[in-house]
């Protein structure tokens, strides 16, 4: 019989714990295999009236965030793979049930967003942020990010071992496409909110402040150079002043956008 330690981080207050005990509970028990569901939360959090068993208990810890609260859970785990759940999920029961379903020795399986976009002006831009974003990520070692945020995910044993044998900072990269050997197995999600991605941009930080607005100023540069292509090449040394300003407005835009994908990756991995 398989042994399935099953994560889920608690990052909300609001979150009925003894409801989701219930509902795993009655799932689980029709399943044909060894489990453990440990739930993981801050210290913060109220669980007054909660009793630990042998195959549900709550981890306390100092800590507050999503992936630190995965990680502190990962050291609680002695054998068999790990699903990392989501449980805030309407249908997370069907997730789970998914990720059994799909889980082998040699696959991982990671539920990727599928952003549901009608307009086809909004599907290009969509698309276009994509590439830009892949592009930038291969400057971080990387090739490519399957899943955005808030996300489910499955890992065998050996690859659980890996993973609590590295550094914490280290133990993040499970949130990237970063293994080699295995085959990854997607599960598509839909949603009709593409605008969730941006939730990975703190804009009240001063460095992605500045970098939006370099952004903002190095396109509109580019722009309307472009635009006064010949009143700029009529002035005298104009070919020179021309090639200038785009070399240095691109080269404001493309190390504003670095800024802003490594401040992206910093909040997937919560570094």
């Amino acid at each position: 019989m398989n042994k399935i330690n099953i994560i889920i981080p608690i990052t909300n207050k609001e979150f009925s714990l003894t409801k989701k005990t219930s509902e795993l509970k009655s799932f689980l028990q029709n399943q044909d295999l060894q489990f453990t569901v440990i739930f993981v939360a801050n210290k913060g959090f109220d669980a007054k009236n909660y009793k630990n068993t042998q195959q549900f208990k709550l981890v306390l810890s100092n800590l507050s965030k999503k992936n630190q609260l995965i990680a502190v859970a990962f050291e609680e785990c002695d054998n068999g793979g790990v699903i990392v759940l989501d449980a805030t999920e309407s249908d997370y029961i069907n997730s789970l049930e998914n990720i059994l379903s799909l889980k082998t020795k040699k696959n991982l399986v990671f539920t990727n967003i599928k952003y549901d976009i009608k307009s086809s002006f909004q599907k290009y831009i969509f698309k276009m942020f994509k590439k830009v974003y892949r592009f930038y990520l291969r400057f971080f070692g990387l090739k490519k990010d399957l899943i955005y945020k808030n996300t489910s995910q499955y890992f065998n044993e050996d690859v659980v071992q890996v993973i609590k044998s590295l550094p914490e900072k280290n133990a993040y990269l499970r949130n990237f496409d970063t293994f080699t050997g295995y085959e990854i197995k997607t599960i598509n999600k839909a949603s009709k909110n593409p605008v969730k991605a941006l939730e990975l941009i703190s804009f009240k930080d001063a460095g992605v402040k500045l970098a939006l607005i370099c952004t903002g100023l190095a396109l509109l540069f580019i722009v309307a150079t472009l635009i006064a292509t010949n009143a700029i090449l009529a002035i005298d040394y104009g070919m020179g002043y021309y090639f200038l300003i785009l070399i240095v407005a691109g080269l404001v835009g493309f190390l504003s956008e670095y800024v802003l994908v490594k401040h992206i990756i910093k909040n997937r991995a919560n570094l």
